[in-house]
């Protein structure tokens, strides 16, 4: 324990009175649930011109085996002979991190398909101890103008396999499949990875931009020691609809051994269907949860993902964006496993206070980032402006007993213009070294002013938390004393914690008299001690209570008493002033609070 905060104040006990107020600033928010910082990248690469190279990112597992996690990206508008044809490129992990260079790049060679729009690892679907990847290519035409088209590359020894070895096809014109695509994860538990596609079925617009819905489909592919199933093994179909704009493998959430899927439809405010695994697969419809119709445009499920189990119950949990929420701020939203899956009501949810943030653009598992038992998550929001205009950011939040914490504890900004930087995200560990790697896709970074795209990877290591607020040290802007809150409310970049408070006297001081002492600029609920000292400071009594340490108040002081601040951070003591002190003699006040471990 010690005392990192200690002013004193000396009251020249003449019968003139002395007086002193405190003047504090309004305490301010940023536009997030707590402001991200911008630390450098470790890795980044870039894309063609206008390829909107990040517009998807995802963990591919591990392709070849060799121990380290490989990431896959996509650029829907990637152009290389035909124009916006799209690609996808896998960047290897090492002992090093990720390579400079892509290993593996598939294209869709047709003008316009957006192949890459949708990236995702596959899993293990043939059991060969290689992890497999799956792309969409939403506007690809087959036999059908626009009905897209989802492709599978197999890992290997080697790497990815330079064709695909299983596509699938929308069924009907503008039916837009692959515009999602994920691991199922094992719906049946048969020891094969399985896959969902979606293809949310938009047919076109009116001249005003109005939607005109068809038919959303999902359909799930069974893996097996052959690999996936040609034609699907479960299908379900939403008339008007937008069903299957984001698929996603949702864990076990009720513990019953088979993973289970969450698929969402954003057309009016959006809604989430769940379905769990079984023996035969996929069950009908088990959980749905929607937005009121008050908040049309919300695009709930909008980002879709597990969160892995943020709480430590066992119990896989859902985590789902909202970036159309009250105008486009954004809102996220948890929903805790149990035995008998979701409940009707959200278990956490954040919500950005700045218009047009899209906070809860991309949501993402972090893993346990700080190795303390819980799954933690990112939540990008594409256009949220600090310094640049749609610059975006990504922020991490950590799981605890109770769930996800409000204020996150690390991020990172865009820091350009139109960056878009948190429009995918994902995170795994790239060079084996125990710690997190977050990818964090940037689709409008410029290259020379000219739009490239680009992801980016941030080391998030286990690092320290000295005082124990649940922020580590890199982002906390005041190390020495816990202020979950993270204020910094003069803007000096040293949060209020670690503030130098000021000590003064209200009113009219005379001896005999009571005066009012007052602490401000402390952090609220902090326990301010008040000792005092007739004479001129010296080396004072070094209290238990602090630590040990020293007081500056002469060596016959005592504590006069102690105030918990409010939530202004201003402590308040009414305090006597003695009869014994001469005119002209001094009564020297000081005011100190215990922080750090112990304190």
């Amino acid at each position: 324990m010690r005392p990192i905060f200690s002013a004193a104040l000396l009251i020249a006990c003449a019968d003139p009175e002395l007086s002193g107020s405190a003047d504090l600033d309004s305490l301010e928010r940023a536009g997030l649930p707590a402001p991200p910082v911008a630390p450098a990248a470790a890795w980044s690469a870039l894309g063609t011109v206008d390829a909107s190279f990040g517009e998807s990112v995802a963990l591919a597992g591990d392709v070849n085996g060799d121990g380290y996690d490989d990431v896959l990206v996509g650029a829907p508008g990637h152009s290389n002979g035909e124009l916006e044809e799209g690609g996808a490129f896998l960047y290897l992990g090492s002992p090093t991190g990720l390579q400079l260079v892509p290993a593996w790049t598939a294209e869709s060679n047709q003008a316009g398909a957006r192949f890459g729009a949708s990236v995702a690892s596959a899993g293990d679907v043939n059991g060969d101890g290689y992890d497999d990847v799956v792309i969409g290519a939403p506007a690809y035409s087959g036999t059908l103008a626009r009905q897209g088209l989802a492709t599978l590359y197999l890992g290997g020894a080697a790497g990815l396999s330079p064709t695909a070895t299983w596509s699938t096809e929308g069924q009907w014109a503008s039916s837009s499949l692959g515009t999602s695509v994920a691991s199922a994860g094992d719906v049946n538990s048969d020891g094969y990875d399985d896959v969902i596609v979606g293809a949310p079925g938009v047919e076109g617009s009116t001249p005003t931009g109005v939607i005109i819905l068809g038919t959303g489909q999902v359909r799930l592919f069974l893996g097996s020691a052959s690999g996936l199933s040609a034609a699907p093994d479960w299908q379900d179909d939403e008339f008007f609809s937008l069903f299957g704009t984001t698929v996603a493998c949702a864990g076990d959430v009720n513990g019953d051994g088979f993973d289970d899927v969450a698929v969402s439809d954003v057309s009016f405010s959006g809604f989430i269907e769940v379905f769990h695994g079984g023996p035969s697969g996929l069950t009908t419809v088990s959980w749905v949860y929607g937005l009121n119709p008050d908040q049309s445009e919300a695009h709930f499920g909008s980002a879709l993902a597990s969160a892995g189990d943020v709480n430590g119950d066992g119990y896989d949990d859902l985590i789902v964006g909202g970036e159309g929420t009250r105008h486009d701020k954004g809102r996220v939203q948890l929903f805790l496993g149990s035995p008998t899956g979701f409940g009707q009501s959200e278990d956490w949810a954040q919500e950005a206070t700045q218009n047009a943030a899209r906070y809860g653009s991309s949501v993402a598992p972090a893993g346990d980032v700080n190795g303390d038992g819980f799954d933690d998550v990112l939540i990008g929001a594409r256009t949220f402006d600090r310094g640049q205009v749609d610059e975006g950011a990504v922020l991490l939040y950590l799981g605890s007993p109770g769930g996800l914490a409000q204020v996150a504890v690390w991020g990172a900004e865009g820091d350009q213009r139109d960056a878009f930087l948190g429009t995918a995200t994902a995170a795994g560990d790239v060079d084996g070294d125990g710690q997190v790697d977050v990818l964090v896709g940037a689709p409008g970074f410029d290259v020379g002013g000219v739009d490239h795209g680009g992801v980016f990877s941030f080391v998030v290591t286990n690092a320290p938390d000295t005082d124990g607020d649940g922020l580590y040290d890199m982002v906390d802007r005041c190390v020495d004393a816990a202020d979950p809150s993270n204020l910094d409310t003069d803007h000096d970049g040293l949060g209020n914690a670690c503030d130098s408070p000021s000590l003064e006297v209200v009113g009219t001081v005379s001896r005999g008299l009571p005066a009012t002492l007052v602490a401000a600029g402390v952090a609220p609920g902090e326990s301010v001690r008040f000792h005092a000292g007739v004479g001129l400071p010296a080396p004072g009594p070094c209290p238990a209570l602090l630590g040990g340490l020293c007081l500056d108040v002469g060596p016959q002081s005592v504590q006069i008493g102690s105030a918990v601040a409010d939530d202004q951070g201003v402590a308040t003591l009414i305090a006597m002033v003695p009869a014994a002190v001469q005119v002209g003699g001094t009564y020297t006040v000081q005011a100190a609070i215990p922080r750090g471990p112990g304190g």
